[in-house]
């Protein structure tokens, strides 16, 4: 299930990509046959199909986060934040894309929506990603390997822009020399 999870995460910022190509790239013949033969070429239906997506990986993440909190799946802190490390990095070129693409909707009056609707989708994959987070942290804790306060402060900077990714880096670097010590006594 981690491994879904995860996939579903990185997922969700690649489809917001995806969703800009097509509303901007409607005129292209491969973004023409997408928005027909997927959307009916109504950009509602696809906005309306991209938040279905992400209201089903919210419950998805939710359900893993509380199967790992309350001990049903159980993983190896190591695995949890290499996987949480991966799927931080993966987004990153997304979320450049994102960026830019925001940026020059900030350009023109005409494009101002799109902006606040980049703004609030990348918010929703924060949200998405922390809860990932917390589960790789509480498998942290179990294992002695952060306290309930370094636990608290990881969660609360996964929720955070930018500071995600450091704290996922730091998270894996701390099993590996959890592991390095476990391994030398």
């Amino acid at each position: 299930m981690r491994r879904i999870v995860a996939i579903g995460n990185v997922l969700y910022v690649y489809l917001i990509l995806g969703m800009l190509a097509m509303i901007f790239g409607s005129n292209t013949p491969t973004g023409m046959y997408l928005m027909k033969n997927l959307f009916f070429d109504d950009v509602y239906i696809m906005i309306l199909a991209f938040i279905i997506f992400g209201a089903v990986w919210l419950a998805m993440n939710i359900v893993f986060l509380t199967l790992v909190v309350v001990g049903k799946l159980k993983y190896e802190a190591s695995v949890m934040a290499r996987t949480h490390m991966i799927v931080k990095l993966v987004q990153i070129p997304a979320y450049i894309g994102i960026f830019i693409m925001g940026l020059l909707c900030l350009l023109t009056i005409f494009t101002f929506a799109f902006s606040i609707a980049l703004f609030l989708f990348d918010a929703f994959s924060i949200i998405l990603t922390g809860l990932f987070a917390i589960a790789c942290f509480s498998c942290m804790k179990n294992e002695g390997m952060i306290t309930d306060g370094i636990q608290l402060v990881m969660s609360v900077f996964s929720f955070v822009f930018c500071a995600d990714t450091i704290i996922s880096v730091i998270a894996y670097i701390n099993t590996k020399k959890h592991k390095a010590e476990a391994l030398n006594n």
